[in-house]
């Protein structure tokens, strides 16, 4: 089945969609479970929360950038994934109400109510999941960019 916009499946039928799609659901949870178990007190754009297990290899201003790159291509590839996943579940949707059965009893009716709810739902649940492992990646390329990596050096130098 086909819509007007293309073919249903068009980007879930690509092995390249779910290679990206694991690799950017790893990127989040490694960032998850590396950051810190408790939001701190007040929020210092100094110091990092999200990325603080990088600050021991983030060195110098080129290696900030690097991991900062880094970050930001995770953040592209799970900006893709929303759009993809977006559009097709919007296919989807436009393939339900297509479908829709102009006559029938109210079990044809509420048959096809439920499903098409629950399908949106799906969606709607999987763009906001996604959107939300987007915003995470780009506040860790906020962090790397606003931290400042010969303060750190500084601090220790000072304590000798």
């Amino acid at each position: 089945m086909s819509t007007d916009n293309g073919t249903l499946d068009e980007f879930t039928s690509k092995p390249i969609f779910w290679i990206l799609g694991f690799l950017a659901i790893v990127s989040w949870i490694v960032t998850i479970i590396r950051a810190p178990s408790q939001a701190p007190k007040s929020y210092d754009t100094r110091r990092p929360h999200w990325t603080k297990w990088l600050i021991p290899y983030v060195t110098s201003r080129p290696r900030q950038l690097l991991f900062a790159l880094l970050y930001l291509g995770v953040f592209g590839t799970q900006v893709l994934m929303v759009r993809w996943a977006g559009i097709t579940g919007v296919r989807w949707i436009q393939a339900m109400f297509d479908l829709w059965p102009a006559q029938g009893g109210w079990a044809t009716q509420s048959h096809y109510s439920v499903s098409t709810l629950v399908l949106i739902l799906m969606v709607v649940g999987a763009v906001l999941v996604g959107v939300l492992m987007a915003v995470c990646q780009f506040l860790c390329v906020l962090e790397l960019m606003l931290f400042n990596p010969d303060a750190g050096r500084g601090e220790k130098r000072e304590k000798r």
